[in-house]
């Protein structure tokens, strides 16, 4: 069963912290990333939020910290992606990251912003 399923049947009870952090996380991750920005400020504001997510999975408890602990998990491969390729040595573990990559991860984040706007309002 998905969180969202476990929302809906009541079989994740929402607690006060739940919605606090909910609501924290809501403004810290900010708007969607709009078509203009480049694909290294796109980058940036992924790794922004996976900064977020670590920081309130470390804050929360039981489902909640569950759920942020696999969404970190989920986004941790943006730390080995680069835009560009560093110099001209070969770097190990790094990928050259392509646009499909990052459109994949941001889809990812409006499913998780979806989520976090879900936990605001039902707790």
């Amino acid at each position: 069963m998905d969180t969202e399923e476990q929302l809906a049947s009541g079989l994740w009870r929402l607690t006060d912290g739940d919605r606090a952090i909910a609501e924290r996380l809501w403004t810290l991750l900010g708007r969607p990333a709009d078509g203009s920005m480049s694909l290294a400020g796109r980058m940036l504001r992924l790794r922004e939020a996976l900064a977020v997510v670590a920081m309130a999975a470390a804050l929360s408890r039981g489902q909640l910290a569950r759920v942020l602990n696999r969404c970190a998990v989920v986004f941790s491969p943006l730390l080995q992606w680069r835009t560009e390729p560093v110099g001209l040595r070969v770097v190990p573990d790094v990928l050259i990251v392509h646009s499909d990559h990052v459109n994949d991860a941001e889809q990812a984040l409006t499913r998780l912003r979806s989520l976090v706007a879900t936990v605001k309002e039902r707790a």
